[in-house]
C-alpha cells in the first residue's frame, strides 16, 4: 500500500493538453500556481497544491487529514489552507527537479524539519520520464454494458466527475492518457496507468481520475474537489542547515572543507578564530569554491594561510553563507597551524 501511496502522489504529476505523447513535466512547466486537487483514500483526505515554479524546480504541497475530522467538514479548502489546515495530520512541501525528475528536498511544515526521501528518488525518476499516449476510439471507456455486436456500439464515452470548489461541473470532456510502468520486477512492473485530464483547462496540471492495472485488478483514485488557492502560509522552501562533511588543515594541501546542503548558496565567508585566554582574534580568509556533482568544496591554499595565520596557534573555523548567515556551520574541532 505504501507503493500505491507513492504512486498516487507521483501520478498526480502527470498531465498535458497535447494530444500526442509527451513526458510528464511539460504540463507543470506551464501550470498555474495555486492549483490544487483533493482526493480521499481509506478515510484520509489528501490535498495537493502547486506552491510555485522557480526555474527548473517545482514545489508541491501535500496536506493530509482524517476525512472524519470535524475541523474540515465544511471543506472550504482555500480558507482551510489560509488558517494553517486545522486538523491536518501532516503538511509537506516537496522540491522536484524537473530536469532530473527527482525529489531533491522535502520539508514538513507541521514538524518544522526537512525529511530525507532518498529511497523514493529512483521511483519518481522513473515516473518523471514515462511517456503518455492518448486513449482513443474503442479503447476509451464507455457508459453501459458492451453490446454483442461491436460494430453497432453507440455508447457514449465515459468521463469522470469534475468538482470545483465543492460544486459539480457538468458537461466536461476529458482527455484520457495512458502509460505503462517499465519492466523492473517491482509490484508495478508493466502495469497500465490511465489518467483523465480536463480537455479545456490547459493550465490545470492535475488529472481528475487515475486507474492503475488491468480489467481484473484495477486501483482507482478519484478527485473529490479542485480549485485554486493563490496563497499559502508556507511562503518558501526553508533552506537546510549547512553541514560540514569533512575538514582538514595541513601545510601541503591547505584548508579543505567539504559541505552538505550548500549548493543553494553562491557566496561564503570563511572565518578563522584564534583564542588566547579571554581574547579572540577572527580573520576573514580568501578562498576558492569547487563543485563536483553533489559535492561542494571550499579550499584555502597554503600561501594564503601563511599570510593570515600565526604559527603554533590553534584555530576554529566558521563557514558562513553570505545570504543566510544564521545558517552558518561551525565544526567543533580546532586545528593548529604549524
Amino acid at each position: 500500500m505504501k507503493l500505491f501511496k507513492s504512486l498516487i502522489f507521483c501520478s498526480l504529476l502527470l498531465s498535458t493538453h497535447f494530444c500526442f505523447s509527451f513526458t510528464m513535466k511539460e504540463k507543470f512547466e506551464n501550470a498555474e500556481s495555486g492549483s490544487y486537487i483533493v482526493t480521499e483514500f481509506q478515510n484520509v483526505l489528501s490535498l495537493l497544491r502547486i506552491h510555485s515554479l522557480e526555474e527548473d524546480k517545482l514545489y508541491i504541497e501535500e496536506i493530509n487529514a482524517p476525512a472524519s475530522s470535524p475541523l474540515i467538514k465544511k471543506k472550504k479548502w482555500e480558507e482551510w489552507i489560509q488558517n494553517k489546515a486545522p486538523g491536518a495530520s501532516s503538511w509537506l512541501l516537496y522540491e522536484i527537479d524537473l530536469k532530473k525528475g527527482t525529489i531533491t528536498d522535502c520539508y514538513s511544515f507541521d514538524q518544522k524539519t526537512h525529511i530525507n526521501l532518498e529511497n523514493q528518488q529512483s521511483f519518481l525518476a522513473t515516473l518523471m520520464f514515462l511517456r503518455l499516449e492518448p486513449i482513443t476510439g474503442s479503447d476509451r471507456k464507455k457508459i453501459g454494458p458492451k453490446p454483442e455486436d461491436e460494430a453497432s456500439d453507440q455508447r457514449k464515452v465515459w468521463n469522470p466527475p469534475k468538482v470545483v470548489s465543492g460544486k459539480k461541473v457538468k458537461g466536461t470532456n476529458f482527455l484520457a492518457m495512458r502509460t505503462k510502468w517499465p519492466k523492473d520486477g517491482s509490484e508495478l512492473s508493466q502495469r497500465t496507468i490511465d489518467l483523465y485530464f480536463d480537455e479545456k483547462e490547459t493550465s490545470f496540471p492535475f488529472p481528475y481520475w487515475i486507474e492503475v492495472g488491468d480489467t481484473h485488478n484495477v486501483f482507482k483514485l478519484r478527485v473529490t474537489d479542485s480549485g485554486n488557492c493563490k496563497n499559502s502560509p508556507l511562503k518558501r522552501m526553508p533552506k537546510k542547515l549547512i553541514e560540514v562533511d569533512s575538514i582538514s588543515l595541513d601545510k601541503k594541501k591547505g584548508l579543505n572543507i567539504v559541505l552538505k546542503h550548500a549548493n543553494a548558496y553562491k557566496e561564503f565567508q570563511i572565518l578563522a578564530t584564534a583564542s588566547s585566554g579571554h581574547t579572540f582574534a577572527t580573520i576573514l580568509l580568501p578562498h576558492k569554491i569547487e563543485t563536483e556533482g553533489s559535492e561542494f568544496k571550499i579550499h584555502v591554499p597554503t600561501d594564503v594561510l601563511e599570510q593570515h595565520l600565526e604559527t603554533n596557534t590553534a584555530y576554529t573555523f566558521v563557514i558562513l553563507p553570505v545570504d543566510e548567515p544564521r545558517l552558518a556551520a561551525e565544526p567543533r574541532q580546532s586545528f593548529v597551524w604549524r
